[in-house]
């Protein structure tokens, strides 16, 4: 989703930005604020909070397509004075936007360089709703690499390091240098100037590398390999017979600082480009990323800790439009003891808060720990729950309530119900299936590295809080709500301090009367609340409200299919937005698991 400036019947100039959350992040800064809009040419996707060269550090995190497109201030004279900070980045035309806390609007005007002076167009636009597609593909390649340094004081591990960082840059840059797509199944040299025979093209929706003889049928992202030639290509080509050499090196030194750099990034090209052209936009993407890192690490090795660094490059994807990623370097000390994901999370604290705060995002979830970065979310992807349907309201269609509107689940969820994992729970397992959904949401997000507990976990754990006795343990007896909501709030309390809200006794009768404070949950929380009441147990995934006639639609997801995973039939009976609450005709309990407020807790 993205907006669209309209200038009614003056000049029509237009730009587009993006609103799933763009509108309420600018209007969310405070008064003195001001900052960079980045975006592709007139679609405006994110913020970056500060000074020029506060903001400007972060651009190389985004993908190379974006850019700086204009900027946010308080005033527009305030607009004015910081546009001349950053009219060299920006093309002929620019965007400026004045958040209006009073009426929460924003204005936004139009700004010509002019002989490098911002000049006001005579253009106001205001703010429409637009849709923006855009088929892109990523390729995302491993580039590996290593860091050392003999020196001893702080300026030679400096000196050493920037050398390796440019050595390895030349390397890429040189001829010998290879990309293998292991879903193409070749090689791809991104050192030949023009290769026709491929063409990263699309048709009926399919993403597909067209070859001179081979069509193979591709995903989304393809994973590549970097590839170093290890033979110089002057023997290559030699009729003269060679034998391999082996040089050892038998100096001693017990100081060598060293670094491993385990470096994934990503290049997003339109599905109609050549194979070839990946090369400029593959090494202008590095090239601006290496320079990040090299900030990252001199900052590091400035303040003295040069020993046993730790560096992790990786992606996040924490804006609602795909494909975003913002790439991101840590750089910390190693654990003294084991690499725990506790200690990290403590070392790059300062790092990812300053980095939240600069791209305007809520510091009350964990936007950038490594749990949720794009390289683990594709893992998880994989992993044992991808039998699992996920998401299966996202593909449903019903005609919507008049005058209504949504309010949903923010992020991806697996499908739990009846009889999965070889258990059968059949009669008395719903309120398990259900808890099992709504643990996966805090999983999928990265709040948690805990799998959504089992069955077998789950009554372990309300034995544990003296809630049942210890034979309960491996029963078939079934739990309601309030049990649910013990679970929850023991369950997540070594990763952050949720808020669960029990609502008892609900005559079903009056649950439309709760739409309000659903509507709020879903659009400030956004995790899936469960239902539960007469033996049965739902969960509920959003809400088509209409305020006015106080007329309410239930999505609900329901735990007691018992089939084979078939979208089709799952949106018939156990995947649909109903007029009537399927608990209306009885007294219901609600149970709602808000995310910590805390931002401490999670950042921490």
């Amino acid at each position: 989703e993205s907006a669209s400036f309209n200038s009614g019947d003056q000049k029509q100039l237009v730009m587009n930005v993006v609103v799933s959350t763009f509108v309420e992040k600018t209007l969310s800064v405070n008064e003195r604020d001001v900052g960079l809009v980045v975006g592709v040419d007139q679609h405006a996707l994110s913020l970056l909070k500060g000074s020029f060269e506060e903001a400007s550090v972060y651009l190389p995190c985004f993908p190379s397509y974006v850019s700086v497109i204009g900027v946010f201030a308080p005033s527009l004279d305030e607009g004015r004075e910081f546009l001349h900070t950053v009219n060299t980045k920006v093309e002929d035309a620019c965007l400026c936007l004045i958040p209006e806390k009073e009426s929460q609007t924003i204005s936004a005007y139009a700004f010509e360089i002019k002989e490098g002076e911002p000049v006001l167009s005579q253009c106001k636009y205001e703010v429409k709703e637009y849709q923006m597609h855009s088929d892109v593909l990523e390729l995302s390649i491993h580039c590996p690499f290593q860091l050392s340094s003999e020196s001893r004081d702080t300026m030679g591990v400096t000196r050493d390091i920037r050398c390796e960082l440019d050595a390895f840059m030349a390397k890429v840059e040189g001829a010998g240098v290879s990309v293998f797509v292991e879903q193409a199944d070749e090689m791809v040299n991104l050192g030949e100037k023009k290769r026709d025979c491929e063409l990263l093209c699309t048709k009926e929706g399919d993403l597909i590398v067209k070859r001179k003889r081979v069509r193979t049928k591709l995903e989304g992202v393809l994973d590549g390999q970097l590839l170093f030639a290890s033979t110089p290509q002057s023997l290559l080509s030699s009729s003269s017979k060679t034998f391999p050499v082996v040089s050892l090196c038998t100096s001693s030194c017990d100081h060598v600082t060293v670094l491993e750099v385990d470096m994934y990034t990503s290049v997003f090209v339109e599905s109609s480009t050549k194979v070839a052209e990946l090369r400029s936009q593959f090494i202008t993407t590095l090239r601006a990323r290496m320079d990040l890192l090299w900030q990252q690490l001199q900052q590091t090795i400035d303040n003295g800790n040069f020993h046993n660094l730790d560096v992790q490059c990786v992606s996040f994807s924490p804006f609602p439009l795909r494909p975003l990623h913002i790439w991101v370097p840590f750089v910390f000390p190693k654990a003294p003891n084991s690499s725990s994901a506790d200690y990290q999370i403590k070392a790059t604290l300062k790092t990812r808060e300053t980095l939240q705060n600069t791209l305007c995002l809520p510091l009350d979830r964990p936007f950038f720990r490594t749990i949720n970065s794009v390289e683990m979310q594709r893992k998880r992807g994989k992993g044992s729950n991808s039998d699992r349907l996920r998401n299966p309201h996202v593909t449903i269609n019903y005609k919507r309530l008049p005058g209504g509107r949504l309010h949903l689940v923010q992020g991806d969820y697996d499908y739990y119900h009846y009889m999965q994992d070889g258990i059968d729970d059949d009669m008395w397992g719903c309120a398990y299936r259900s808890c099992q959904t709504i643990c996966s949401w805090y999983y999928l997000q990265g709040y948690t590295m805990k799998l959504p507990p089992s069955h077998v976990d789950i009554q372990k754990t309300l034995v544990k809080l003296k809630d049942k006795p210890d034979t309960f343990i491996g029963s078939s007896k079934w739990i309601g709500s309030q049990e649910i909501f013990f679970v929850l709030t023991e369950w997540f309390k070594d990763d952050f301090e949720s808020e669960c809200r029990f609502i008892p006794g609900v005559e079903g009768r009056d649950l439309s009367f709760k739409a309000r404070q659903l509507a709020l949950h879903f659009d400030t929380n956004g995790t899936p609340v469960m239902i539960g009441g007469a033996s049965l147990a739902h969960t509920i995934l959003g809400i088509d409200w209409n305020q006015e006639l106080g007329k309410v639609r239930w999505l609900i997801l329901d735990p007691h299919y018992k089939g084979a995973e078939d979208l089709k039939t799952i949106h018939v009976f156990m995947c649909a937005c109903v007029c009537v609450c399927v608990l209306s005709k009885c007294v219901a309990n609600v149970c709602i698991v808000s995310n910590c407020r805390n931002s401490h807790t999670l950042l921490s």
